[in-house]
């Protein structure tokens, strides 16, 4: 599994957005030793006082046949986020 982090500005386009899913996901039907890549996403906005907020999530994208069963990530975390 490999971990991508993308900060603003670049997770600001949509276009970028969609070009880093099709390029991932070609690569990952090119390769046997990755089973999925998570995408964490990190936005900046600037709010009316000039202050600036920040949000981030992540996105799993899971290789179509992987080798290896990808667990479910998003239940994982939030167990982890419960305790």
């Amino acid at each position: 599994m490999i971990y991508l982090q993308i900060a603003s500005p670049w997770s600001d386009g949509e276009r970028v957005l969609m070009s880093i899913d099709q390029t991932l996901n070609a690569w990952l039907r090119n390769t046997r030793r990755v089973n999925a890549i998570v995408v964490m996403i990190e936005r900046t906005f600037l709010r009316e006082d000039g202050n600036r907020s920040y949000t981030s999530g992540t996105v799993t994208i899971p290789k179509e046949n992987p080798y290896v069963w990808v667990p479910d990530l998003q239940n994982q975390l939030l167990l982890r986020d419960s305790r």
